[in-house]
């Protein structure tokens, strides 16, 4: 099994110009006539930061300049994984004329689709980074004692994030990879995963602050959600000043293996016959 997926990806490599094209061309069809393009990716969740950390965080009582980068990073992380397994659905659909033109590996149609969304992501994760380093610098990294000294510019948080970007980019892959097959056969997975989504949503802290699980007695929501603790990887260096604990990259890395297991059985299992429904 491990070696013909070996084989699988290094056709995908192969294949590399094919499917970085078709990420660049959704990019430029994106944004094509736009005055600011890919800039975008930064103002939009900038604009409803500060709209909802200014609402939210007098609803709970917590200072901006923490509560801003807080939705900031769970905002353009969630709309990621959502976008990531929506677009998914379709991707194999969409494709169908390259799929019955080309042999190329199925899973770099869902590659494209989620390459394109995280290029848009990395864009954010710059403003996220800047507005972290201007608003909270004394956070950003920790000292050797465990506590950030006033001035200090954190590396250590520049060299978890590309670890951690990793992680939620196979993540990513994997979930729409796994969408694509289902999406084909079951055309009413789109409004399914709606409901899911937004039933996942309101059980993480993407907006919602930590103490509001903690103090409602719901801490099970934190401890065996996944996407606590992909979030955690990220605000942990950037927001808290701290290195993340043992149980978030546990957490992460196990729930990749697993997404990664799924989706190259729905490959294994799926792909030969998917092109008699595209």
């Amino acid at each position: 099994m491990f070696q013909r997926m070996s084989q699988y990806l290094f056709r995908i490599y192969s294949s590399r110009y094919f499917w970085w094209n078709l990420a660049l061309a959704d990019l430029r069809f994106k944004y094509r006539r736009s005055y600011f393009g890919v800039l975008w990716s930064i103002f939009q969740p900038l604009a409803m930061t500060l709209l909802l950390s200014f609402v939210m965080g007098r609803m709970f009582k917590m200072e901006m300049h923490y509560f801003a980068p807080y939705i900031f990073s769970g905002m353009i992380m969630w709309e990621l994984m959502m976008a990531s397994v929506m677009a998914g659905c379709t991707t194999l659909v969409n494709s169908g004329a390259y799929i019955h033109l080309f042999n190329h590996p199925m899973a770099i149609y869902s590659l494209r689709s989620v390459l394109a969304l995280f290029v848009n992501f990395l864009y954010a994760m710059i403003g996220l980074i800047i507005w972290c380093v201007i608003a909270m610098p004394w956070k950003i990294t920790p000292s050797p004692a465990g506590i950030a000294a006033p001035g200090e510019y954190a590396w250590i948080s520049f060299i978890i994030l590309p670890v951690s970007c990793f992680i939620l980019f196979a993540w990513c892959w994997a979930g729409a990879t796994i969408c694509s097959f289902s999406g084909v056969r079951f055309h009413d997975l789109p409004q399914f995963l709606v409901l899911l989504m937004q039933a996942l949503w309101f059980v993480s802290p993407v907006y919602f602050p930590l103490d509001l699980f903690r103090n409602g007695k719901m801490t099970f929501l934190l401890d065996y959600n996944p996407v606590y603790h992909i979030l955690e990887l990220f605000r942990a260096p950037l927001i808290d000043g701290t290195f993340p604990a043992l149980a978030h990259w546990e957490w992460s890395i196990w729930t990749m293996v697993a997404l990664w297991l799924l989706a190259m059985f729905s490959i294994s299992s799926l792909e030969r016959k998917t092109i008699y429904y595209v």
